[in-house]
């Protein structure tokens, strides 16, 4: 049986309470010339209580107190080490009742592009280097900053600022391919009235790197593209490229998670902006056609994804995929061709039953909701002026959340195949435009 002395000797590694197996793993292990100042040997402390460690010389274990001024060496310094943290106060969850939600109107879904990209909700567009991902992000850019209400054949139900944060290409490139799309519309920089903005040639542009505990953090520049974020409020943020600016490993499941939800998912909270990140996908994600890259984590995280390949045989030929969509239909494949700068929708695809089915629920509201008008004779106009027919009908409480966006689409299509007209009417000398339906298209009844 070890003695009292033997004891504290291989306690405290012959006097160094820091290098006994009392001590934690970090500081036993560690090496003399590297021991901070601070973990020095303090001077010997005294213990009051009963020791479990002193014991007689025959064996027999002795647990009457230590004399006062007798030190305990390594218990003493571990204590000082490691203080004890007092339990944390645990409370429970705050919950939800859903008796709640009795009577309360459930809010539409919004969307950027329908069925397609979800407002407020960060996702990915992926796609091989060279494909064209950046100017197809910035047709989609100009079109909402411009107040236009159509993408690559599809509709867009809102409109507003958007911001560009490029890791990867110079502002005098962008102005160049924001140039192409501008002239492609038939107007010009000036129509960009709403605000398309763009964060370039930055020397620091990681949003997000790993700290010492290996959780990916926010960094410096993230902090400032939040603060951009709450000054401008825009519809869209574009972030390119994912390998530019997350700084961890991007099969790291838990930290990919992390900086998709937490880091670039609170770009939405303050103004319900989406946020698109542009992708590389790996060799293997190129090869099957998923456009994957890293960990599963990337597809999983996000709420939605596109996929914009080239095939091998056309060069000018591209097709963006709806791979995943968390509120919507996915599948949804668009042919587009490269024309002028820009990529147009190739033309006699059929468009898909899911946006049929779309356009027609919007262009019957329309319908309704401007009998509504014009039977309690506050008419509206197709021009945009005070009277505009899309903003007046969307603010209306039988729109149900129906944009401006897409009732201006409904409107195009309605004059197109003559379900709605445009009347003049008033006094020769101040003649006023309005619309009406067409009697053969009324859907309210007289009754």
């Amino acid at each position: 049986m070890m003695s009292l002395a033997e004891l504290r000797a291989e306690a405290t590694f012959n006097g160094d309470p820091a290098r006994g197996p009392l001590a934690p793993p970090w500081l036993r292990d560690r090496d003399e010339a590297s021991a901070p100042q601070h973990f020095e040997q303090a001077p010997p402390d005294t213990y009051e209580g009963p020791s479990e460690y002193s014991e007689s010389a025959d064996g027999v274990r002795d647990n009457t107190p230590l004399q006062p001024n007798e030190s305990t060496d390594g218990l003493a310094e571990y204590s000082k080490l490691a203080p004890i943290v007092p339990a944390p106060n645990i409370q429970p969850y705050e919950t939800f009742n859903a008796l709640d939600w009795e009577g309360v109107p459930i809010e539409p879904r919004r969307w950027i592009a329908h069925n397609r990209i979800p407002l407020g909700e960060p996702g990915i567009m992926s796609g091989d280097g060279g494909t064209g991902k950046t100017k197809l992000a910035l047709q989609l850019a100009v079109a909402l900053a411009a107040g236009l209400h159509d993408w690559i054949g599809g509709v867009l139900e809102a409109e507003g600022p958007v911001i560009v944060f490029s890791a990867e290409e110079k502002l005098k490139e962008m102005h160049r391919r924001t140039g192409d799309v501008v002239a492609s519309r038939g107007f010009s920089f000036k129509n960009l009235e709403v605000g398309l903005r763009f964060v370039c040639d930055e020397e620091d542009s990681v949003l997000g790197a790993v700290d010492r505990n290996g959780v990916v953090q926010p960094t410096m520049p993230l902090l400032r593209l939040e603060k951009t974020v709450a000054v401008i409020k825009p519809a869209l943020v574009i972030i390119e490229n994912a390998a530019d600016v997350y700084g961890g490993n991007e099969v790291d499941r838990v930290n990919v998670t992390r900086f998709m939800r937490k880091l670039l998912g609170g770009l939405t909270t303050s103004c319900d902006s989406a946020v698109m990140l542009i992708q590389h996908p790996s060799v293997s994600g190129l090869n099957d056609g998923s456009g994957r890259s890293g960990s599963t984590a990337w597809n999983n995280a996000g709420r939605w994804r596109t996929n914009f390949t080239k095939p091998k045989d056309d060069d000018g030929l591209r097709q963006l995929e709806i791979i995943k969509n968390n509120y919507g239909p996915t599948g949804e494949k668009i042919r587009l061709r490269w024309e002028r700068g820009v990529f147009v929708p190739v033309s006699g695809d059929a468009a898909s039953p899911e946006r049929i089915a779309a356009e027609r629920d919007v262009d019957q509201l329309f319908l309704r909701l401007l009998e509504e008008r014009n039977a309690q004779g506050r008419w509206v106009t197709p021009n945009k002026a005070a009277g505009y027919a899309p903003k007046e009908l969307a603010s209306m409480t039988n729109a149900n959340g129906c944009t401006a966006a897409a009732l201006t689409n409904a409107m195009e299509r309605l004059l197109m195949a003559k379900c709605i007209a445009v009347e003049e009417f008033g006094p020769k000398s101040k003649r006023r435009k309005r619309l009406v339906v067409v009697p053969s298209n009324r859907v309210l009844t007289d009754d």
